[in-house]
């Protein structure tokens, strides 16, 4: 079938459970509190620290498990039990997708099998492990869900007219990191100050990795799920 050219313009989503989100911060500085507080969120627990938190969630230990779940997700898309997909980590899931591929390279090579995905020359790991990590996103996204990918954070040395300086990142290698981040309409820095309030960072400088799609958000917001929307939804 033809795909058809619109005839009129999209209106703005008017649900923040639809966005997409990468989060990183500090340990324990309520990163996957925040999000639990999704409605019809689904947890993709890739690693241990929800026993505090009444969510749903699904606990995959292989790249296979995430492509059984992406899989059933995508057959509910015309009656969703879920909206927004949690990955908490997308480091993990990212490295169990490199495993997925290692093992199919070495599967189908027996005679030059590899441990890392960067014994692949020439890129080819990063390559084939971003396109095998979106083969399941995109589809999922296309049909109307949301997703957060939670991150931890790193201090990178960056340099710039000869001035060298520390700038707070994810920890994501930099093809996952520039693949996720492409994707994503919010980046958000998660801290506590010295008081112990918990924050969101919204915007970036040369010293920090953040951004807003929207424009609509302050530099930095309370990190409460009932204000973020509150200032998204304002004026729609």
């Amino acid at each position: 079938m033809q795909m058809k050219l619109p005839t009129e313009k999209t209106k703005p989503i008017q649900d923040i459970s639809l966005y997409n989100y990468l989060i990183y911060g500090q340990p324990k500085a309520g990163k996957t509190t925040f999000c639990s507080n999704y409605p019809k969120a689904l947890f993709i627990a890739c690693e241990p620290g929800h026993k505090f938190q009444e969510i749903y969630k699904v606990d995959p230990v292989q790249w296979q498990d995430i492509i059984d779940i992406c899989t059933q997700l995508y057959k509910q898309k015309d009656n969703k039990q879920f909206k927004t997909i949690v990955f908490d980590t997308v480091d993990k899931a990212w490295g169990m997708c490199e495993d997925y591929i290692i093992g199919q390279h070495n599967f189908r090579n027996p005679q030059e099998e590899i441990d890392y995905i960067h014994d692949l020359k020439y890129g080819k790991g990063s390559k084939k492990t971003r396109k095998e990590f979106m083969k399941y996103i995109l589809p999922l996204a296309q049909v109307g869900y949301g997703f957060i990918f939670i991150s931890h954070e790193k201090d990178k040395e960056t340099e710039e007219n000869n001035i060298k300086r520390k700038k707070k990142d994810i920890t994501l290698p930099g093809a996952a990191s520039e693949e996720i981040s492409g994707f994503c309409d919010f980046i958000f820095y998660c801290y506590i100050d010295r008081d112990g309030k918990r924050y969101l960072r919204t915007k970036g400088h040369p010293g920090l990795n953040a951004g807003d799609r929207s424009g609509d958000l302050p530099e930095i917001i309370d990190l409460d799920y009932k204000q973020l929307e509150q200032l998204l939804m304002k004026g729609q």
